[in-house]
């Protein structure tokens, strides 16, 4: 019966309770219970007052804001402190569920901080140029374009010149060789000098010369036969940049196709240079001066060029040898001849052929060309005369 009266209590509390509202943060507690502890507890995160007639317990579940009745036996007891106010903290789930009571707010919703933006997106830094474009510079003219000058004009090598006019008359280049550089270092000569196929014999401007075959030489330079050259060119051959003086011997032979260039004869000697094998010979740039009779001899069946070159002083300028029909083509362009006591060409030899052009000559005895017996101071025939002057 005692039980059951304290349970009737107990209820008529509960109703008690419920038909009062408690405000914020205060409240009473009614507890006819035996040692309770009854209180106002404001929940954590609301207002709601909490009456409790619990025995010796605490009320106000942390977290909510609802007014929670709880009866159990014994009542009374002291104020509750409805613990610590809620947070939020993580979050803020709102707090466990206080039963019997409201749901509480779990007061602000926790906002985990302020969301991480990660920083600003990296950029990377600018975009490297890789620095301005190299330009390389400004363009290299090359200065202003060489005209090349005068080409050669003397000296080892000395082997060209300025061309001129190709229709002009005389020698229309500026030969090398105008002045010696010195004296050969093996004169006098005693061994004739050969320049054998694809060989270039460059002479250097030197001056060379032999001695009597008395002597131990080649020969005087008078027109006594057999004398020796002092220079033999092969097939093939090529000499350049000489000058012959005084003994000269027999000059230059040829056997075979060859070139000389700046060849220069202070003293003609028997003779200058003579064809001595079949051959196509070109003779390009130089003189020749001091002849007692021919400048230049044929002995075979030859093309022999003379261009660009000045002869004073000689019986004739070319011969083809007495009485012989090899026959032979001559060819004068561009030359300065004078002091001839015969001719420039002399052949007994009908089919022979010679060309004078572009040519200035001088005191030429008895004609130009002479084969066999005529005479001829103009084109005619095989002989072909153009463009020459007469001074």
């Amino acid at each position: 019966m005692a039980l059951q009266r304290w349970f009737v209590a107990g209820v008529l509390l509960q109703l008690a309770v419920f038909a009062c509202d408690g405000k914020d943060g205060a409240g009473e507690t009614t507890n006819p219970g035996l040692g309770g502890s009854g209180g106002v507890d404001p929940g954590t995160g609301g207002t709601t007052r909490a009456t409790s007639p619990n025995l010796g317990g605490t009320t106000g579940a942390a977290g909510g804001s609802t007014r929670a009745t709880t009866t159990s036996a014994g009542g009374g007891g002291d104020r509750g402190t409805g613990g610590a106010r809620a947070t939020g903290g993580a979050t803020g789930t709102g707090g466990a569920t206080a039963t019997g009571g409201r749901t509480g707010t779990g007061g602000a919703r926790a906002t985990g901080g302020t969301t991480a933006t990660g920083g600003r997106v990296g950029r990377g830094g600018a975009t490297g140029a890789g620095g301005a474009k190299a330009t390389g510079g400004s363009t290299a003219t090359g200065g202003v374009r060489g005209t090349g000058g005068a080409t050669g004009r003397g000296g080892a090598p000395g082997t060209g010149g300025t061309t001129a006019n190709p229709n002009a008359i005389g020698p229309n280049k500026t030969c090398g060789c105008l002045t010696s550089s010195g004296d050969y270092s093996g004169n006098p000569l005693t061994a004739t000098i050969v320049v054998n196929n694809g060989q270039t014999y460059d002479g250097g401007c030197k001056t060379y010369v032999t001695k009597s075959r008395a002597s131990g030489g080649l020969g005087d330079g008078s027109q006594e036969e057999g004398q020796q050259p002092l220079f033999r060119v092969n097939a093939g051959g090529k000499l350049v940049n000489v000058i012959i003086g005084a003994p000269a011997a027999d000059g230059v032979h040829f056997y075979g196709n060859a070139t000389a260039e700046n060849i220069h004869w202070l003293d003609i000697g028997e003779d200058a240079a003579t064809i001595k094998a079949d051959a196509t010979v070109t003779l390009d740039c130089g003189s020749a001066r001091n002849g007692a009779d021919k400048v230049f001899q044929v002995n075979a069946r030859a093309t022999w060029t003379v261009s660009n070159f000045t002869i004073k002083s000689a019986g004739k300028t070319m011969r083809e040898n007495g009485g012989s029909c090899y026959p032979v083509t001559a060819v004068f362009d561009h030359c300065d001849i004078s002091g001839m006591s015969e001719s420039i060409f002399r052949t007994d030899c009908a089919s022979s052929k010679v060309t004078i052009s572009n040519t200035r000559y001088s005191q030429i005895g008895d004609g130009l060309v002479i084969v066999g017996s005529s005479v001829y101071n103009s084109s005619s025939g095989n002989v072909t005369i153009t463009n020459v002057q007469k001074y």
